[in-house]
């Protein structure tokens, strides 16, 4: 388990997902024959499974740096350091948003829902504690994501 500061709603939720993910992907390699595609909380295979942890965890690093930016200021310590961190975060935030919904896409053509569903859960529960969270996500990393995916398509005529 990480180390995460619990007191904070949203960090808990995230992992408490991880580890719901990581059973539920355990579960399904220790008995193939008992656990089928289309059970578990969100239905997710093991691709989408490595998608949705890989966001999660670029949206918590992008949270911690966000945060240290905060407490630097607080602090009346330089924040270079932090910026280049948060900068780092965010390119990370990015990249692995444009991954996650290329899953989802794909996901989507092949008629499976699970990622969808993830991601509109995560949608509820991140805007229920954070509005504003929510929007600098879709500000900084899916709308570029969007962006990336829909020129990738259009140069292969799809």
């Amino acid at each position: 388990m990480t180390k995460l500061n619990h007191s904070r709603p949203l960090l808990r939720y995230i992992d408490n997902i991880r580890r719901e993910i990581n059973i539920d992907t355990r579960r399904s390699t220790s008995a193939p024959a008992l656990c089928k595609e289309d059970e578990g909380i969100f239905s997710l295979n093991s691709s989408e499974e490595v998608a949705v942890i890989i966001f999660l965890d670029s949206i918590e690093k992008y949270l911690e740096a966000e945060s240290a930016i905060f407490e630097a200021l607080a602090k009346d310590i330089t924040k270079k350091v932090k910026l280049v961190k948060r900068n780092n975060a965010e390119i990370d935030l990015k990249k692995t948003a444009t991954i996650f919904l290329a899953h989802m896409f794909v996901a989507e053509l092949k008629g499976r829902t699970g990622l969808t569903k993830f991601y509109k859960h995560i949608e509820l529960e991140i805007k229920a504690n954070n509005p504003f969270l929510w929007e600098t996500i879709n500000d900084i990393a899916m709308k570029e994501a969007v962006d990336k995916l829909s020129a990738f398509l259009t140069a292969n005529g799809i």
